[in-house]
């Protein structure tokens, strides 16, 4: 791992994309609240294009599209850790060794598979430090029916015209029942995905996939997709408790 300062490229033009979905709506947090935050930036332009989330001293839960049809090795992105603001603000730099994609996840898009199983465990070359700035956030024990959850992200503040936001977002949302949020998608979303809704104004976008909802320190869900952006339309998420079977497969916990 390095130490980099961090500059903020502002994009006013960017691809209408599940994978490129900052929090509309939210407020400012500090890493400190949300150690187990990471940010996924190209290299070559330090560009923020998905969240994770630090689950052990050598893993991390993002969504699966965020990595899917990037090139291996992925020397090309780096792993930012402990940052609040991504503007002149040192931070650890860590490197890709694997990525494990959930096996059942296809990257379709269509109205039987949109983005179903959309988990992927990322294992670093050095393990995690853990202090104050850089945790690990903890995995559900149970399927606990929620009401609320926090999403936290550096994804776009304003849909279409915007950039990635320089300082760390949360905003608190409400769990919905899938009956209730599949009258809104002309898909059907599986027991593995959930979805969650503030009303106009607030939620993810641009650059939040791949981030945590958080509730008790755990990561019940990971960003998944939303329709950009704040419109009114829930955001989906994959359900981490479904999927615990894959993680705990791949975690290293030593």
């Amino acid at each position: 791992m390095k130490w980099q300062i961090l500059v903020c490229l502002c994009t006013i033009l960017i691809r209408a994309s599940g994978k490129s979905i900052k929090i509309i709506g939210g407020q400012n947090a500090d890493i400190a609240e949300f150690p187990f935050m990471v940010a996924f930036r190209y290299a070559s332009n330090n560009k923020i294009f998905c969240g994770g989330t630090i689950v052990s001293r050598w893993n991390i839960l993002t969504a699966a599209h965020c990595l899917f049809d990037e090139r291996l090795p992925y020397d090309h992105i780096n792993i930012y850790t402990g940052i609040t603001c991504t503007i002149s603000t040192s931070g650890l730099i860590h490197e890709v060794n694997r990525v494990d994609f959930h096996p059942l996840f296809t990257n379709k898009k269509n109205k039987q598979e949109m983005y179903i199983y959309d988990i992927a465990v990322v294992t670093i070359k050095e393990r995690f430090e853990f202090n104050r700035y850089q945790n690990k956030a903890m995995l559900p024990e149970n399927n606990l029916e929620y009401d609320a959850g926090i999403i936290v992200g550096w994804g776009m503040t304003n849909y279409p015209l915007g950039c990635i936001s320089n300082q760390l977002q949360q905003a608190t949302m409400q769990i919905s029942h899938n009956d209730y949020c599949s009258q809104w998608f002309p898909f059907k979303l599986h027991p593995e995905q959930f979805c969650a809704y503030q009303g106009v104004g607030i939620g993810a976008c641009k650059g939040d996939s791949g981030g945590p909802l958080i509730v008790q320190n755990k990561i019940i869900g990971i960003i998944s997709f939303t329709r950009p952006c704040a419109t009114g339309f829930p955001d989906v998420l994959t359900r981490v408790y479904s999927v615990l079977d894959f993680i705990k497969l791949v975690l290293i916990t030593t």
